[in-house]
């Protein structure tokens, strides 16, 4: 028996929440292409995302340098925009969460505690009159210098 196949476009008008993000990201496509057009091509790069909220246009960058350079551009930004029609009085930048780093995670380790941080820690240990608190720093106190032996 032969399967029957259909259009991905139809699955995907189906969804009316789906339908209306594809509807939205096609309103932003031309909008982000207007705003990296107007800026120099190393600060248009790292323009990430161009989002209308009412009269501002909030901007997603790379990092926050990034933000600081496209910032200096954005009186021009804003006169490029409405010669192409668009009307904003404010742009407002953000900056993308981090990538997670490729390739194999880096493990810091603490430092060793030294002498005179453990006898502290003991002596504030025996000072406190809460014993919760006490406990709880000697076995900081044990615990670090454990782990310098180790």
């Amino acid at each position: 028996m032969r399967k029957k196949f259909c259009k991905a476009s139809k699955l995907l008008g189906a969804d009316r929440r789906l339908d209306a993000l594809l509807k939205r990201l096609d309103q932003l496509g031309p909008l982000l292409d207007a705003v990296r057009q107007a800026l120099p091509a190393d600060c248009a790069r790292h323009c990430l995302a161009a989002v209308p909220h009412g009269e501002r246009l909030h901007l997603v960058v790379r990092s926050p340098a990034w933000g600081s350079r496209i910032r200096y551009f954005g009186p021009q930004l804003l006169q490029t925009l409405r010669h192409a029609g668009w009307r904003f009085s404010e742009i407002r930048l953000r900056v993308a969460a981090a990538e997670a780093p490729q390739g194999e995670a880096r493990v810091r380790r603490a430092r060793p505690i030294s002498d005179d941080t453990a006898r502290l820690l003991a002596r504030v240990a025996d000072d406190l009159p809460d014993s919760e608190l006490s406990d709880a720093l000697e076995r900081l106190r044990r615990t670090a210098l454990r782990r310098r032996r180790d």
